[in-house]
């Protein structure tokens, strides 16, 4: 019997370096000219969301007023004061749709990137030289158009760019280190404390498993947290319908990895601020195949693989990648589908703001028994009504949040 401990321990301890260095080396393969532009766009689409929200008031009494007031134009420049505190960001315009200049005045028009703007569904990036000028669309409540641009320092971004590749891979290699040295650990203290030594193994993978879950996050900050929520909310519908603690664990750790397929997939499809199309789709949807190819080497993860293979497949048919129906679905797969779901719609995404909770219930209750299984969304509605589930509070609640605290202060 000790025998056997020893050789699950080793290799155990090899999985853990395993997967370490698996992440490294996608890491290295793919950090390469499209990380860069996945953190330019990064950068561009959360100043253009920043700076829509900050100027709605101004824009909306623009529109009203039909001319730029004084108290508009300080409104205007008060935002683009506060844009160019940002690193990256140097200038700021607002254009009409004839492509003449709101702000500042003087500026030359821009006809054809404000036409280009307006009849595309996402922003339009311009490079000149060592600048990207980002252009978005503002519709007011009346439907009145305007084209906001904000310069980029492009070099500026290239020094970002290199500081978060650093960081990355200093986080891969302090992982690598502790998984070889946890080895030699166990290869050393194995004939004693082998149930002490075994536990710290496990705590060192669960460990690996949620840093290679935040690399994975770390790719697209709109979905940042995403894998550990899902891996939390997922625990806690197994842990109601009564599972084993085995399948617990297991289903926890497909919900950690669900996504690594991800890594996979191009920039331009992953961090794209609107909806896909049909082509985009078809590749988004090889994820779940990918990520099973990538864990199934690893022997410790032959019953995490069909969770993550199987996360997409809908209870009708419909779903993929093997277009798998009813209980032919893994169960895990199928308790990961619900809390994947139900994240994905109370969260903020670059192309729209997080639903409430009480209409992501709605809507997973909707779709049961033709998308996700009905006994798990019951069960999941269940634990989100007693408060064993709870989102991630979203912009607007944070806005809100931080508009009741100035008006508290402003009363006392």
């Amino acid at each position: 019997m000790p025998a056997l401990r020893l050789s699950f321990l080793w290799r155990f301890t090899l999985v853990t370096l395993a997967v370490s260095v698996l992440t490294a080396f996608v890491l290295a393969s793919t950090m390469e000219r499209s990380q860069r532009e996945a953190l330019e766009n990064d950068v561009e689409v959360a100043a253009l969301g920043r700076l829509s929200v900050e100027l709605t008031t101004p824009l909306e009494s623009l529109a009203a007023a039909g001319r730029l007031t004084p108290a508009t134009q300080r409104a205007i420049r008060s935002a683009s004061e506060d844009a160019q505190r940002f690193e990256y960001v140097t200038a700021m315009r607002i254009y009409r749709p004839d492509g003449g200049a709101v702000f500042p005045t003087g500026t030359p028009p821009a006809l054809q990137e404000v036409r280009q703007t307006l009849g595309s569904d996402t922003f339009l990036r311009v490079e000149r030289g060592s600048q990207i000028t980002a252009y978005t669309s503002y519709y007011t409540r009346t439907e009145q158009p305007y084209v906001i641009a904000v310069d980029f320092n492009q070099g500026q971004l290239g020094a970002a760019y290199a500081r978060e590749r650093t960081q990355l891979l200093a986080v891969v290699g302090i992982v690598t280190a502790i998984s070889f040295i946890s080895l030699l650990t166990l290869a050393l203290s194995a004939s004693r404390e082998l149930e002490r030594r075994r536990r710290e193994a496990q705590s060192t993978f669960v460990q690996t498993l949620t840093i290679m879950a935040e690399v994975i996050d770390l790719r697209d900050p709109y979905t940042a947290g995403h894998s550990q929520r899902v891996a939390a909310y997922s625990r806690e519908l197994a842990i109601a319908i009564g599972l084993p603690e085995r399948q617990i664990e297991v289903i926890e750790s497909g919900a950690l990895l669900h996504d690594i397929g991800k890594i996979g997939v191009p920039d331009a499809v992953l961090f794209k601020p609107a909806a896909l199309d049909p082509d985009e789709r078809r590749v988004i949807s090889t994820h779940p195949a990918l990520g099973a190819r990538l864990l199934g080497g690893i022997s410790a993860m032959d019953d995490v693989v069909p969770c993550v293979l199987h996360h997409h497949e809908r209870l009708d048919g419909t779903g993929y990648p093997d277009h798998l129906s009813g209980d032919a679905i893994p169960l895990g797969a199928r308790v990961i589908a619900v809390a994947d779901t139900f994240d994905a719609m109370t969260t903020d995404r670059p192309y729209r703001r997080a639903l409430s909770v009480a209409t992501a219930i709605r809507e997973l209750v909707r779709v049961a028994g033709s998308q996700l299984d009905e006994r798990l969304v019951s069960a999941f509605a269940d634990l989100v009504v007693r408060g064993a589930i709870v989102p991630p509070p979203s912009l607007a609640d944070r806005e809100n949040a931080r508009l009741l605290g100035e008006e508290h202060l402003a009363r006392t």
